[in-house]
Order: C-alpha cells, then sequence, then structure tokens
C-alpha cells in the first residue's frame, strides 16, 4: 500500500511540463502497489479460513476488491470533476458552467474561439485540470496510507502456517 501511495504523491507532482518518464514511474508504481497488496490480501484471507471455506472466502474477498476499487474510481473521479470545474469557474475568465463542465468541453470550447481568447481558455483548463489532479492525487495518498495503517494495527501478524 505505501507502494501506491507514494505513485499517488508522484502523480500530485505532475504538471504541463513534466516528463513521460515521471508518469510512467508513477502509474508503474500504482500497478505494482495494488498487484502486491492485492496479492498480499488475497493470501492473508486464504491462511486464515479452513480449506473447505476457500472458495467462499475468495469469493467474499474478491467482491471487497471490486467494491473498493467502484468506491475508489467513483470518489476519486467526483474529486477531479468537481475540481476541475470549481478552478475553472474561479477563475477571471468568467467562464460558464456549460463550459467548465468537463475538459473536453471546455478544450472544444478554447478551439473554438481561437486567437488569444481561446489561447488563454485552454491555459485556465491546463491549470484548472492539474490542480484537481493534484488534489485527487493528495486525497488518493491519504486514503491509501490510511489504509496501510489500519492494516498494520489490525490486522494479525503473520505467523508460520502452512494451511495452503
Amino acid at each position: 500500500l505505501l507502494i501506491t501511495a507514494v505513485s499517488f504523491l508522484l502523480f500530485a507532482t505532475v504538471g504541463s511540463s513534466t516528463g513521460d518518464l515521471t508518469i510512467i514511474i508513477a502509474g508503474s508504481l500504482l500497478g505494482f502497489g495494488a498487484g502486491l497488496s492485492g496479492t498480499a490480501s488475497f493470501t492473508s484471507v486464504l491462511q486464515s479460513v479452513p480449506s473447505e471455506k476457500a472458495g467462499s472466502a475468495s469469493a467474499v474477498n474478491e467482491t471487497g476488491i471490486e467494491f473498493g476499487n467502484a468506491l475508489g474510481l467513483a470518489v476519486l473521479g467526483t474529486v477531479l470533476s468537481s475540481g476541475f470545474t470549481r478552478i475553472l469557474r474561479e477563475s477571471p475568465l468568467n467562464v460558464s458552467a456549460k463550459v467548465a463542465d468537463n475538459i473536453v468541453v471546455t478544450l472544444g470550447e478554447a478551439q473554438r474561439l481561437g486567437g488569444a481568447d481561446g489561447q488563454a481558455l485552454k491555459l485556465a483548463a491546463q491549470t484548472a485540470f492539474s490542480g484537481s489532479m493534484d488534489n485527487m492525487a493528495v486525497i488518493g495518498t491519504v486514503v491509501v496510507v490510511s489504509g496501510a495503517l489500519v492494516a498494520w494495527i489490525f490486522l494479525p501478524r503473520r505467523q508460520s502456517s502452512n494451511h495452503l
């Protein structure tokens, strides 16, 4: 989980001038951390039940993982989207709610406007997206570190066992 937290912190540093390597490293760490924590979760669950209950335990574990993924995506996506809209609406450009609804609409409007106004709207959209991405990454970091602390405090320590 801490590897996943580091990936979120790296994503929080991403800006318009960030190189591809930083994004690749952050994404790789996110996948690696999720893979490790998923494997640890699966192993912990299966070691805590008798062999005849392994199928049920595995199903419950998988359901929890899917629910957590969906909830995390919904919450972080909402933070990203609402943050983008809020930051853009607070800009001095007087952007309408419809145009500030999402980045695709905003960039389309910037292209339609063209010239200095279009360029200003495009820059404001990039700034709003980057700022809301930073907020999302910080919240993701806090959630993942909190999960790691809960696991460390409440999960039993591993003892030598040959259940599997």
